[in-house]
């Protein structure tokens, strides 16, 4: 056991461990596996529109909304509403909902399942991941009209002046937590055999979004350098220049590129990885005290801690599975972002500067500790003095930390 590993145990009791377990587990039923929360969720301002009959508006106009009616509401009217629209499907998927709510929420099971071995808790990920799929937007017949094509992808309007587009980066979100459970099916020969057609299945499936997405991937034409995503061509319309996207909307796509590799050993993929890990990279400056980046390729902007997470976790995972990343990088990462926690929450930027609060984000930097134990227990003591709706992913990640890391390999076969 590693000296920093023995740190974070001591600081970590067994009986912490098992408090968060337990509240998890009481919670993960109504909170982070039920498909109606997935609506409960939605931010107020979304413009969705609602089948009529569907009273608990998840999207789904079924026995549940009976249920509701007649528990809540009793009207006539109502009843004809349920009853004419039964079966119908809302016809919209909620990609940035998707991407920043549930997937997250998907991952704290992912998280609990690769520290507890608790298939609890993937079948849990697994219900949820089917519900994901069957939004997807060639499932509901809904058009990508930048591209004006249907896509095995989810799209949204709120980003692009109303008009429907799949990012890049929602899908890298949403796929993250459903390539991981696909790399960890495969690496067990026992879940190999109690869930291969669903490894299948989500092999599939990951493939068929990560091939709709290759329009929007640039290459030099002469040197045949690897650029990354770049943005949609809206942004031509709108009177702007064409763009590379943000790195942390790069990296969300590295980290499914990575879980694919890990599963399959396909060396297209691990290519992929070290494209976009290399790009990041080459955007790192080491002032003395650790690495600082920018937001965004094309802007002088330093990153914001929130969109740090996305790209501090494929750090350590690229880490984790040897590719570009070394022990001194993940050093310099760390000392950033500790440099950045107080006791009264996370500075705004990577540099300590903008204003201090509490995030929802901080759980992702967890791993971190390993190279910077101090960062543990901030993390600790925001976890115990906070209560946020993301606080069932703060605690997954916790627990994972007492977990001491092992490298990763691809598997073959």
């Amino acid at each position: 056991m590693c000296t920093i590993h023995k740190e974070i145990i001591v600081l970590f009791t067994e009986k912490d461990k098992q408090a968060i377990l337990k509240e998890l587990q009481e919670k993960s039923e109504d909170d982070i596996i039920s498909r109606p929360n997935l609506s409960k969720r939605l931010k107020p301002d979304d413009p969705l529109d609602y089948p009529k009959g569907d009273f608990n508006k998840d999207g789904n106009v079924d026995g549940e909304d009976f249920l509701l009616w007649q528990s809540t509401s009793g009207d006539g009217k109502e009843f004809l509403e349920w009853q004419t629209n039964y079966s119908t499907t809302f016809p919209v998927s909620y990609a940035s909902n998707l991407a920043w709510e549930e997937s997250m929420k998907m991952m704290a099971k992912v998280r609990l399942f690769e520290s507890t071995n608790d298939r609890y808790f993937l079948d849990g990920i697994i219900k949820d991941i089917d519900h994901v799929l069957s939004l997807r937007d060639d499932r509901l017949g809904v058009r990508d009209e930048i591209r004006d094509k249907v896509l095995p992808a989810w799209s949204t309007g709120r980003f692009t002046g109303g008009k429907r587009y799949a990012w890049g980066v929602h899908q890298g979100m949403i796929l993250m937590p459903i390539s991981r459970v696909v790399y960890l099916i495969k690496r067990s020969p026992v879940l190999s055999l109690l869930y291969h057609d669903k490894y299948e299945q989500y092999l599939e499936e990951i493939d068929e979004v990560l091939d709709a997405m290759h329009d929007v991937l640039k290459v030099e034409d002469k040197s045949g350098k690897f650029l990354g995503y770049h943005e949609p061509p809206h942004s031509k319309q709108a009177g702007q220049k064409e763009m590379l996207t943000p790195f942390n909307m790069q990296n969300a796509m590295g980290r499914v590129y990575l879980n694919m590799w890990l599963a399959t050993g396909d060396e297209f993929y691990r290519k992929m990885v070290v494209n976009f890990a290399n790009i990041f990279l080459g955007a790192c400056d080491d002032d003395g005290k650790g690495y600082l980046w920018i937001y965004w390729p094309h802007k002088h902007v330093l990153e914001d801690l929130g969109h740090a997470s996305i790209n501090m976790d494929f750090m350590y995972r690229c880490y984790l599975a040897g590719v570009v990343v070394g022990k001194g990088d993940m050093q310099n990462f760390a000392s950033t972002i500790n440099s950045c926690m107080t006791d009264k929450g996370s500075y705004a930027r990577v540099d300590g500067s903008g204003e201090i609060a509490f995030k929802k984000h901080d759980y992702i930097f967890a791993p971190l500790a390993f190279f910077e134990p101090e960062l543990f227990v901030t993390l600790m003591r925001h976890y115990i003095n906070n209560e946020w709706s993301h606080t069932d992913l703060f605690g997954a990640y916790l627990i994972e930390t007492c977990v001491e890391p092992s490298l990763e390999t691809p598997l073959i076969g």
